[in-house]
């Protein structure tokens, strides 16, 4: 049975297809559009009708896309620009009546618990790890072990949040990255203090959904290969020198040169820097083995946690 999962984020409306073959999952269709909520929702406190135009015509997209493979469930997740916008409910209930869905604005913890689903089928956390998704408008921050998620935090900083309060030029100075580093730290600091309480080892690994993790693991790959498409993978994975060559390099680059970064998708070429920020905060803070990206998120947790229901 096919069904069709809506992640209605706050920088992109992502649209995934699955089944369940062999007991394995299998993605038949992984569609994300750009939409940009997270630009007024974060100046003006509401969705702006130019961005509701955007989010309407992108779930129209989706759901052509969806019902031409003859899904029998469709389901949908709102989550930080939605929680945020003074008008994010009602939207979601103009959708619902639009379309006919029954889409919800989800908290934190059940964003924080759906990505952990995913990843944990992705990769095998056979030691402690820190589980990071960095959204437009949200970071969850994750603490498991082999047993399960020792804590996690879902805070009210994203990329699109970082890039309202940081208006860089075209190059970050290393004065933009101290005023950074400092505001990072303030924003953090009791849950980085929380998680090294919990910690019982000196090492450990760190494991990154969406994003920021994906364009890392697409550039690092790109860079080193001179194939058209990134192998099919769960999971791939960074060493620490490479994560630091990559942020140098995005750091040095105007936009332009961001634009012709081959693994960077040009709509996240104004956000991947802070992205970058909020990786390097952690790898600072934390003794850090290696960086894995999971290449599932929110979008498979949630298509993993109705299919096992079937």
């Amino acid at each position: 049975m096919k069904i069709a999962v809506l992640d209605l984020g706050t920088n992109t409306f992502n649209l995934a297809v699955g089944h369940f073959v062999n007991d394995h999952l299998n993605i038949l269709v992984d569609i994300k559009v750009p939409v940009k909520l997270g630009d007024a929702v974060f100046r003006d406190g509401e969705i702006s009708l130019s961005a509701q135009q955007r989010a309407k015509s992108a779930i129209k997209s989706h759901l052509e896309v969806a019902r031409k493979h003859q899904v029998v469930k469709i389901v949908g997740v709102a989550t930080s620009a939605f929680r945020e916008a003074n008008n994010g409910q009602n939207f979601i209930e103009e959708l619902n009546d639009l379309f006919g869905l029954e889409l919800e604005i989800i908290d934190g913890k059940t964003e924080a618990e759906l990505i952990f689903k995913s990843i944990h089928y992705c990769v095998h956390i056979s030691k402690p790890s820190l589980i990071i998704d960095i959204g437009g408008g949200s970071t969850e921050i994750i603490y498991a072990d082999n047993t399960g998620i020792k804590s996690f935090y879902s805070h009210k900083i994203g990329v699109s949040m970082l890039k309202k309060i940081f208006a860089f030029g075209d190059i970050v100075s290393g004065n933009d990255i101290n005023e950074v580093n400092n505001s990072l730290r303030l924003l953090f600091k009791e849950q980085i203090g929380s998680i090294k309480n919990l910690l019982q080892v000196n090492e450990i690994n760190l494991i990154g959904s969406s994003g920021a993790f994906d364009t890392l693991a697409d550039i690092h790959y790109f860079s080193t290969n001179s194939s058209n498409k990134r192998p099919e993978t769960l999971s791939y994975e960074l060493n620490i020198a490479t994560f630091k060559k990559i942020y140098a390099k995005i750091l040095s680059s105007s936009k332009n040169e961001k634009l012709q970064t081959k693994g960077l998708e040009g709509f996240r070429a104004e956000y991947i820097i802070y992205g970058m920020f909020i990786v390097n905060f952690i790898l600072s803070n934390f003794t850090i083995n290696k960086i894995i990206q999971s290449k599932y998120s929110l979008k498979e947790g949630v298509l993993l946690k109705h299919l096992i229901k079937i």
